[in-house]
């Protein structure tokens, strides 16, 4: 499996003007308990998403469009909005699910359909609850320019399993196969991944995953040629799930559609960063020492919107 270092070429600002960061804040957060993806990683610290608005602007990135469930509009618009920067354009949009009885929101990659009104030549997707790292974000950042505007492509960021996983219980990660050039090939889901006392990491079935196995934590980026692809998958989708409350439309179903198009090349991307989530309430406090670690080291401030 050849997966791909990250690049470390330079971007212009200009390049990084033409890209859209997506984050994908409508999720329930059951096993959390709340809404975590607006929960503060510790009393005086501040969300996991605004540290990936931070990054994003420092690699040159001036457009974010943040996805959320409608009951949660007055909170981003009066606690984050109001503290981020002027020279970072945010356009919320929500993710609703008319005509339906649905609870719960439809997946990312609705969620990522909720937003193609408002994306430029390229887009990045994050998830709201996840820390990325810089690197992780400046790589896909320099990546995407390199396609024309046009093009069917993209990049995901893959991280090893072995170092997304919670102590507080079993996790679900896509694991990347890829070919020998690096591209993307699927994304299959592993529910319920978890490192035994063995040592030996297990998904639900009880099948061995290797620890160095490249996954997805939905760090991806794609020319606007993707929204097409996406968009014929929905419709595909919604025909067959239209009436139940829990299916959820993501994207492994649409990477596959492409991986199978030889137009189409979606490069996997091995990050440099340390990733940083939380699953589990319990999991905040390990979150919580590594970001003040990277403030005690500059990497970051104490105050991010000062």
């Amino acid at each position: 499996m050849a997966v791909q270092k990250e690049p470390s070429c330079s971007i212009s600002m200009t390049q990084a003007s033409s890209i859209s960061l997506v984050i994908m804040a409508a999720g329930i957060g059951s096993r959390f308990g709340g809404d975590k993806q607006i929960t503060p990683i510790a009393p005086d610290l501040a969300t996991f998403f605004e540290y990936t608005l931070y990054d994003a602007m420092r690699s040159g990135i001036r457009h974010v469009v943040l996805v959320i469930r409608p009951e949660m509009d007055d909170f981003f618009r009066e606690q984050i909005l109001k503290k981020i920067p002027k020279n970072l354009t945010c356009d919320i949009v929500h993710q609703t699910f008319p005509f339906s009885k649905r609870k719960k929101p439809w997946g990312t990659g609705h969620a990522i359909l909720c937003a193609q009104d408002k994306i430029r030549d390229y887009f990045m997707t994050a998830n709201a609850d996840d820390f990325y790292g810089r690197e992780a974000i400046q790589s896909l950042a320099q990546y995407l320019p390199t396609l024309s505007p046009g093009q069917k492509g993209g990049a995901c960021i893959a991280y090893l399993l072995k170092e997304t996983l919670s102590s507080s219980g079993p996790v679900s990660r896509g694991i990347c196969h890829c070919d020998e050039r690096g591209d993307l090939r699927g994304i299959i889901e592993n529910e319920g991944a978890y490192r035994q006392n063995n040592g030996i990491i297990t998904n639900a079935r009880g099948a061995i995953l290797s620890p160095d196995a490249p996954v997805s934590m939905n760090l991806l980026g794609f020319t606007s040629a993707f929204m097409d692809k996406l968009q014929q998958q929905w419709e595909l989708f919604y025909v067959q799930h239209a009436s139940s409350p829990s299916a959820e439309f993501g994207f492994p179903t649409t990477i596959r559609m492409c991986s199978e198009d030889p137009e189409w090349k979606i490069k996997v991307l091995l990050s440099k960063s340390s990733w940083i989530g939380v699953t589990y309430r319990d999991d905040l406090s390990r979150a919580s020492d590594i970001i003040h670690q990277k403030i005690q080291q500059e990497t970051y401030p104490q105050t991010l919107w000062s």
